[in-house]
């Protein structure tokens, strides 16, 4: 994710808690199939919570 995504997605998700629109996202998270939040769908990203394969230096 660059950084402007990065930026969009944090901005929507302050959006979401803000508006109490959070039962949508957990709900999403549960039922879609993979995982997604409702900005995670609006956005077309899937993020994952993996060990990164680079070597330093």
């Amino acid at each position: 994710m660059d950084g402007l995504y990065a930026l969009f997605h944090t901005l929507g998700t302050l959006i979401c808690l803000i508006s109490r629109l959070q039962i949508i996202l957990v709900i999403l998270m549960l039922i879609a199939s993979q995982k997604q939040g409702l900005v995670d769908l609006i956005l077309g990203t899937v993020i994952l919570n993996a060990p990164a394969h680079y070597q330093a230096g």
